[in-house]
């Protein structure tokens, strides 16, 4: 059974939040279903992939 959980963040995708990226990155490869949900709309023009 894969694990799921819920990451909430101000804003997301965001280019200046390089180390939330890295963290998502590193519990999706340990095998974990994540759903991502942001407070806010980013603002920026470049985004993470």
């Amino acid at each position: 059974m894969t694990e799921r959980i819920a990451v909430v963040v101000k804003g997301y995708p965001r280019l200046s939040e390089t180390f939330i990226a890295q963290e998502l990155l590193t519990l999706q490869q340990q095998g974990l279903e994540l759903g991502i949900y942001s407070l806010r709309e980013p603002y920026d023009d470049k985004r993470h992939p």
